[in-house]
């Protein structure tokens, strides 16, 4: 089996989600005759280097972030360069799956891009495999000490691996890990009264008001340079 991964985030191995690509690539190998190769979205900027990497792979794993639910222009333009798979008959064209991180917490935030994708697939004429859904990645990182932030993604990682693991033995996304690694798919309601009163007593903006404070921008927060 040859596997062929894009990493679609701007921050390459310094992302999130090349840390949950580790432990996917982890389970992965652990296969026999499951080899794979990692790409960034930034090493397709024609369609030559594009039609090669289709041409060798049987499979490819699309990963990237949402930011504030919107996918990014580059991995919109690397989904829109794929359309010269349209050309060529579903047999012949490599199978497509994605990987999808955010920081939002819940699932469902995921679900319409995972609808976009899907239905993509069947325009590009490529069997679609399934998407690996993970929110609530950034979260982490910015409200939880690093000793304890770095504990949670190792979970994550870890069912990655598993993911990766059976994946490289069948070809195929387990929809029961991909069910774990989604969860939740919308938080509880009394969490979501927690964040309502969070709100209400502006505690949510003191996270980013020191982020204004630490870059100098406090004084700007309130510009609308382009009004």
């Amino acid at each position: 089996m040859k596997l062929v991964i894009v990493n679609g985030s701007p921050k390459r191995k310094l992302s999130n989600t090349s840390k949950l690509l580790e432990g996917f690539v982890a389970g992965y190998e652990e296969n026999r005759n499951c080899v794979f190769e990692l790409f960034s979205v930034r090493d397709f900027e024609d369609q030559t280097n594009l039609s090669q990497m289709i041409n060798k792979a049987d499979y490819i794993l699309l990963a990237f972030p949402l930011y504030t639910n919107a996918m990014q222009g580059r991995v919109k333009r690397f989904l829109e360069m794929l359309t010269l798979l349209s050309q060529t008959s579903k047999e012949s064209n490599p199978k497509l799956l994605f990987l999808i991180q955010s920081g939002f917490p819940e699932a469902l935030h995921s679900r319409v891009v995972e609808r976009y994708l899907e239905k993509l697939c069947k325009r590009l004429n490529c069997e679609y495999m399934g998407t690996i859904i993970r929110g609530g990645i950034d979260t982490i990182n910015q409200s939880l000490p690093s000793f304890l932030s770095g504990r949670v993604i190792c979970f994550f990682q870890n069912q990655m691996k598993k993911i990766g693991k059976k994946f490289g033995e069948t070809g195929e996304l387990d929809q029961k890990l991909l069910k774990q690694i989604a969860f939740p798919e919308k938080l509880p309601w009394i969490v979501i009264l927690f964040f309502k009163i969070y709100a209400f007593f502006g505690v949510h903006y003191f996270g980013f008001d020191s982020v204004l404070k630490e870059n100098n921008m406090w004084s700007n927060r309130d510009a609308t340079p382009y009004v």
